[in-house]
């Protein structure tokens, strides 16, 4: 997981997924590429700062969600690794219901987490 800026836009997380060869792809979320004015096979300017896995930053709509449930600490209770992928499926969401429904996923690893 990874801290990115693309032609200076504001920071986002983004995971980098392999392809082979020592190489590495990213998507680039819509309102990044809108934000930046940069289109598909643009050439750009990256920065990028790997984060710790313990780091994981729970995106307000998500941290509420937790809280309105009493799930907050469940949810930290998860291995770091779980929670940096939850909540970078919730990130990736292209649509508010996609990421409605993947807030409900993660209440429910939450949940799951608790009664264990």
């Amino acid at each position: 997981l990874v801290l990115a800026r693309v032609n200076d836009s504001e920071p986002f997380q983004v995971s980098l997924f392999p392809v082979g060869g020592g190489k590495h792809y990213i998507r680039i979320k819509a309102k990044v590429r809108q934000e930046t004015n940069t289109k598909t096979g643009d050439r750009i300017r990256m920065r990028m700062n790997v984060l710790d896995r313990a780091d994981v930053s729970i995106p307000e709509d998500l941290m509420s969600a937790l809280r309105a449930e009493n799930m907050a600490e469940a949810f930290k209770s998860l291995p770091p690794g779980r929670q940096s992928f939850i909540v970078r499926r919730i990130d990736e969401a292209a649509k508010p219901e996609t990421r409605t429904k993947r807030i409900q996923e993660a209440l429910l690893a939450a949940y799951e987490r608790r009664e264990r």
